[in-house]
């Protein structure tokens, strides 16, 4: 058997990467760093670690991607000092990964740039030179393997922002679907605004640019890199994963693959295809909007 390969996901939001790493763990080589009790499956993210530094980051990275000589309590000493809760312990011998956006936890999240109307800076202030260079060199020296979440639907992608927690206002519907807390059919239909919705389409389609651009950085610098369609998740996820497992080094049956998708997660695809579904004014934004889509 091969050795497996240790990989981290960077992702924006809306491009499926929460129901993808819990189906990645469901497979018992690859191990997703996460907080106990289920909890933190970001755990890099401000919610969960807090405005930890850039030095204890890389240094909490370096220590995961350690393998056989991680000390789970000295990294969660590290951890803590900022976090809310540890990190559970996983199986070392496994290909380790878990997803994080492409910014320190300690600088502005990028949505507060976003809403400042200062969409352009979404590239440049978010992602430090200290940072990337940081990040670069953890990759590279622990030969991680990178994959980018894309979702080349623009159209779609911008139509789940502006949903947001099924009111309009910005939030994440799949989680209090998956939590009990609010049933599909109950969410009501919403009417969208062009002003308003015009900005998420603007959002989404500089995510993507950002994403070609960290591609060619990445790839720069001899880091594997691929990119992670959404579209291809949703069109076969039997394919998704095996490719995902083979680009991984290692290999699994098929009936392993299909038994860690037939587990799932407990996320499903909040909205429909026909978006009239949960659009009022469905036929003038598809009129204007549908086209939106740009191909990796």
């Amino acid at each position: 058997m091969k050795k497996s390969q240790n990989f981290i996901i960077f992702f924006h939001e809306k491009e499926g990467t929460s129901a993808i790493i819990r189906i990645l763990n469901n497979l018992r080589q690859i191990s997703i760093v996460h907080q106990v009790n289920d909890k933190g499956w970001e755990p890099f993210d401000k919610h969960n670690c807090g405005a930890m530094t850039n030095k204890n980051l890389f240094k909490c990275i370096n220590e995961i991607y350690s393998k056989a000589s991680l000390n789970f309590s000295s990294l969660n000493k590290t951890y803590t000092t900022t976090a809310n809760l540890p990190l559970e312990e996983f199986d070392t011998s496994s290909a380790i990964g878990f997803k994080m956006r492409f910014a320190s936890p300690s600088s502005t999240h990028s949505k507060w740039i976003l809403r400042s109307g200062k969409l352009r800076e979404l590239y440049q202030r978010y992602k430090s030179k200290e940072f990337k260079t940081s990040m670069y060199k953890v990759l590279s020296d622990n030969e991680v393997i990178v994959f980018l979440a894309v979702r080349q639907d623009i159209f779609r992608k911008a139509l789940s922002k502006y949903h947001g927690d099924g009111s309009g206002k910005r939030g994440h519907l799949q989680f209090k679907v998956a939590s009990g807390e609010l049933a599909l059919e109950s969410i009501p239909k919403i009417r969208i605004d062009f002003d308003r919705f015009s900005s998420f389409i603007e959002e989404s389609k500089i995510e993507l640019c950002n994403q070609r651009s960290l591609y060619e950085e990445l790839t720069s610098k001899g880091i594997r890199v691929y990119p992670m369609l959404y579209e291809d998740f949703l069109e076969n996820k039997s394919d998704f994963l095996e490719d995902i497992v083979s680009k991984l080094d290692f290999e699994e049956s098929k009936k392993t693959v299909h038994n860690a998708l037939d587990k799932g997660s407990e996320f499903k695809k909040v909205h429909p295809k026909n978006i009239s579904e949960f659009v009022i004014n469905h036929e003038e934004v598809e009129a204007r909007y549908g086209h939106e889509y740009i191909k990796w």
